[in-house]
């Protein structure tokens, strides 16, 4: 278990997983924590381009209805994660022009006088950020997650 003086945005997704299963903490209480995280931190680094946190949150609270109602959906269920914005999902549209040109550059959280790495250094940063526990990454930043594969949708 997640030492619980550590902020939640701080926990690996295995910890929130565990937490939230066992209804120690809520799918809200973990997305509150890493979108005000990704809130306060990401102008200096800019690896979020569009804030979904409000959607974030009405998510996670039907994910907590859920909960109560049935258990959990999935292993994964109510652990906040980012999205590249070239991924389709629902509700957004994916950009035609992205990257660097479109949205200025991303840092690197640990030297922000380096890249943060190649197109998908914006996700490297937010994971070693605290935004999301996982997104396609670089090792740029020395860790690295995965990227679903394109077009599929889960049942």
């Amino acid at each position: 278990m997640a030492d619980p003086n550590r902020p939640l945005w701080q926990w690996s997704a295995c910890e929130l997983a565990e937490a939230i299963a066992a209804r120690k903490v809520t799918a809200v209480e973990a997305v509150d924590s890493a979108v005000a995280r990704m809130r306060a931190t990401n102008g200096k680094i800019n690896a979020v381009v569009d804030d979904l946190g409000e959607a974030a949150l009405r998510e996670a609270e039907a994910h907590d209805k859920s909960m109560s109602a049935s258990g959990p959906i999935g292993p994964l269920h109510g652990v906040p994660v980012t999205i590249k914005e070239n991924v389709e999902h629902t509700g957004v549209l994916v950009p035609r022009d992205h990257g660097e040109r479109a949205h200025g550059r991303t840092f690197n959280p640990w030297n922000t006088t380096a890249s943060a790495g190649g197109s998908s250094g914006g996700a490297a940063a937010a994971v070693m950020m605290g935004y999301g526990r996982s997104r396609t990454a670089t090792t740029s930043v020395a860790r690295c997650a995965f990227r679903p594969t394109p077009a599929a949708r889960p049942r």
